[in-house]
């Protein structure tokens, strides 16, 4: 009995053990975004605090300041381009999350870095005005902004980082500038877009990106992108108008997937990789353009749909799937 006790007591112990480093490693973990602070992609480090008319700032150890919260009342949040003699250069993680008063935002040019869930679930937030300067709007910035109905960009974001718009179901339109790399899930859920514009200088976009923006109507893909992600717009089922300009290489697994009204598309010859279930169950497509020479489609590319004209080497694999 005592040799059984022991062993459980021992079993027990190296559970523990094992859930504390799973803990440690968790809390430790250098990629969750909860420990990316704005200092840390802007290379620098904080060194003090600054408070001061319903503003609150971390000092860098520049000089500059990165916005940590607002506490004001009023509806229109216009961040200073200096305080206190200082330079705005960022906007640090959760400033304002779940904040319920700021309708209107302006971001000076001279912040350059808009943190991870910065001003997510600001429900009342319907216009933000996005500085001339900013490079990186960090992970679910402004996620679940459910009132946001316009974002003007005054410069063109390297990065929009994973959900950093996601469930904005009131924006309007998305039309953005060459921003290199969108990132999963960022307009995911945008269900009153009509327009989904993407302009030259766009390399990437990642899976999920504008997945169920169910009103969009239509999608603008240019030369420069490369790739269309895994089910970037699935489910766009209000689709009709779609551009891939030439110079786009793979189109993903389900990129256009139940796209229900999408009738007609053209596959541009600078196509080299058509994923499964690229156009799976686009219902009303009946005409396609099929420009590439590539030999294999992925399996059922193109299957529920209703091909009936096709313009295509004749050797394309794309005529399978004509009724």
């Amino acid at each position: 009995m005592k040799y059984k006790v022991l062993s459980v007591l021992c079993l027990l112990a190296l559970l523990l053990s094992l859930c504390s480093c799973d803990i440690s490693e968790t809390i430790d973990d250098p990629n969750d975004p909860a420990n990316v602070k704005a200092a840390n992609i802007l290379g620098k480090t904080y060194v003090s605090d600054l408070s001061k008319d319903s503003f609150v700032f971390k000092v860098l150890n520049d000089g500059s300041l990165v916005l940590s919260g607002y506490t004001g009342s009023g509806d229109t949040l216009d961040i200073p381009e200096t305080f206190e003699g200082k330079t705005v250069v960022g906007i640090e993680n959760k400033a304002l999350y779940g904040n319920k008063t700021v309708k209107r935002l302006i971001i000076p040019d001279t912040v350059k870095v808009i943190g991870n869930f910065s001003f997510m679930e600001a429900v009342n937030l319907e216009s933000v005005k996005i500085g001339a300067n900013v490079s990186y709007i960090g992970v679910s910035a402004f996620n679940g902004c459910s009132g946001l109905k316009t974002v003007e960009f005054k410069g063109t974001p390297e990065t929009i980082d994973t959900k950093a718009f996601y469930l904005c179901s009131s924006l309007e339109k998305i039309n953005l500038p060459s921003v290199k790399t969108i990132g999963d899930w960022a307009f995911a859920k945008c269900s009153a877009a009509k327009e989904i514009i993407l302009s030259e200088g766009t390399e990437l976009i990642e899976k999920y990106a504008f997945l169920k923006c169910f009103a969009a109507e239509k999608v603008v893909i240019p030369s420069s992108c490369k790739t269309i992600g895994q089910s970037a717009f699935f489910q766009n089922t209000a689709l009709t108008d779609l551009q891939i300009a030439e110079g786009v290489e793979t189109i993903c697994r389900g990129a256009f997937e139940e796209c229900t009204s999408l009738k007609y598309v053209k596959i541009p010859a600078s196509v080299k990789v058509i994923e499964k279930y690229a156009f799976f169950t686009c219902t009303s497509l009946e005409s396609v353009d099929f420009l590439t020479d590539i030999k294999e489609l992925g399996k059922d590319a193109f299957r529920d749909t209703a091909l009936k004209t096709v313009n295509a080497p004749e050797d394309s694999p794309i005529f399978d799937y004509v009724k």
